[in-house]
């Protein structure tokens, strides 16, 4: 996975556990990167279906991406560790609980800015705890043609 982020000039953040926490647009600016963590969405689902092709063991994972405000930063006294924080984690983690696995959930946000160059559906409205009702949406691929197409 780790390759995967790095291709796309994301950032893992931390493992924790089962989840592993990635961002992009963190410590530098990037104009796309909600395309860049799409890609990086879609190319984990992609890794861990060839995998299992050949594997007796079957690794899934359930994604959830948002576009809410985080912020970066070193925490720790004696140990540091760099962590984000804010709504847009929040936002996050609450869609990947939504996910079935081998799903990619999607922010009603993340949505709106995709769609113009990847296929995502409507799954009809939520209620998110600390955000009330929202639209949840899935990423279902990149739409032929688009420069996101060939990932």
């Amino acid at each position: 996975f780790d390759r995967i982020v790095e291709q796309f000039g994301c950032e893992r953040i931390k493992t924790l556990g089962d989840a592993y926490v990635a961002v992009c647009g963190i410590p530098e600016p990037v104009p796309d990167h909600a395309q860049h963590i799409a890609e990086v969405a879609l190319r984990f689902v992609r890794y861990l279906e060839r995998r299992n092709e050949s594997q007796t063991q079957k690794w899934r994972c359930r994604i959830g991406l948002g576009s809410d405000p985080v912020i970066g930063s070193i925490v720790g006294v004696q140990k540091y560790v760099y962590d984000i924080f804010g709504p847009g984690v929040n936002l996050a983690a609450r869609m990947e609980a939504l996910s079935d696995p081998m799903e990619i959930s999607l922010s009603g946000e993340m949505a709106r800015v995709l769609a113009p160059k990847f296929r995502v559906e409507d799954q009809g409205e939520v209620e998110l705890k600390g955000f009330g009702v929202r639209r949840r949406f899935t990423l279902v691929g990149a739409h032929a043609g688009s420069d996101a197409y060939n990932i």
